[in-house]
């Protein structure tokens, strides 16, 4: 009986310690992730975590229509919330004005966008206006033409499109300027049982439970790489095309109203440019872009498919992407910014 209760002692007394340690733990993490007075607010009012963890500093903020918004306060960009030079209201008379519109992609820095300025740096009247967002959606591309950048009026509007690029919004963000999850993310981490309640008022354990469903997510159960990321097998689902097709008619009456062109500039997915994955069935692999030259040719929008080129390179041993599939390395913005220039031209688009 001795021997039992001070087993049971020391089994208190570690589950006492293991507890201490993790309310410390808990604590700091709050501190760290809210600062003090924000920690100390959501301790007081047993808030549920936010699931808010990947963070995004200051360079962004919340916006009722767009979602969010670069932070002028925090980055280089001026009144249209652009990374670029101050854009001149209204434009110089003369100046044949293009506007690169699209998300992390073009936005690199440097990105195929600035070696086109570069190349056409000795036409003083060319001026090219870099207004890209990573994470933008093809609304909420939309949306920023529509309420800001319209107001530059463009000559040229070059609309970069992504794989992901059908969803409403593909990231989210509180009016704290906190980032939230994507739609099946946030389906997984609801609440529907009293250890999921449990999980849900801490910051460490929703933290792992984060990185758990981010990994379940990741698993691979499927031939095609897309069709278990939810970010990009949106482009195979018809229906989320009847939403971009609505997207491509507004943008095309904003800028027909205001006497400006569009065309269209397709970046292929990594994965699509595997030769196995494309002999297990090729008009799927490809039928994002087929969907969408579809939608050009209806609308009479020029569009320049990258894809071709890229397969190309890509199986010359030519690395175009980086490791995620999506953004380019030094060598793919300079081939890009090539094709983009003897496009334009070929269209009349670039003078």
């Amino acid at each position: 009986m001795l021997k039992l209760s001070r087993c049971l002692l020391v089994l208190g007394a570690n589950i006492l310690s293991i507890a201490l340690l993790f309310l410390i733990v808990e604590i700091a993490y709050r501190f760290y992730k809210d600062g003090f007075w924000g920690a100390i607010k959501n301790i007081r009012e047993y808030y549920n975590v936010p699931y808010s963890n990947l963070g995004t500093k200051d360079w962004v903020v919340y916006d009722k229509i767009l979602g969010y918004k670069l932070n002028s306060k925090a980055s280089s960009d001026n009144k249209l919330y652009i990374v670029d030079q101050e854009v001149m209201l209204p434009k110089p008379k003369g100046a044949y004005r293009i506007i690169f519109l699209g998300d992390s992609i073009p936005f690199d820095n440097p990105s195929f966008v600035d070696y086109i300025k570069e190349a056409t740096a000795k036409n003083t009247s060319i001026e090219i206006i870099k207004a890209c967002v990573p994470g933008y959606t093809a609304y909420q591309e939309l949306m920023f033409m529509q309420r800001d950048l319209i107001h530059a009026t463009p000559n040229l509007v070059v609309w970069c499109y992504c794989l992901n690029d059908n969803h409403r919004f593909l990231h989210k963000f509180n009016v704290d300027g906190k980032m939230l999850r994507t739609q099946e993310a946030e389906d997984s981490l609801k609440i529907n049982s009293l250890f999921d309640k449990i999980i849900s008022r801490s910051y460490v354990l929703s933290l792992i439970k984060v990185h758990l469903v981010a990994k379940k997510l990741a698993r691979k159960t499927s031939d095609f790489p897309w069709e278990d990321l939810p970010d990009f097998n949106i482009a195979w689902k018809d229906y989320s095309w009847i939403n971009y097709e609505e997207n491509l008619r507004k943008m095309e009456q904003i800028l027909d109203k205001n006497g400006s062109k569009l065309c269209i500039l397709i970046f292929p997915f990594g994965p699509q440019l595997n030769p196995g994955t494309l002999a297990l069935n090729r008009d799927f692999v490809l039928k994002p872009q087929a969907k969408l030259k579809e939608l050009c040719m209806r609308y009479h929008v020029p569009v320049l498919d990258l894809f071709s080129l890229f397969y190309s390179l890509e199986n010359k041993h030519e690395k175009i992407f980086k490791d995620d599939g999506i953004h380019l390395t030094k060598l793919g913005h300079e081939v890009v910014s090539q094709e983009v220039i003897e496009f334009l031209k070929k269209q009349g688009l670039l003078y």
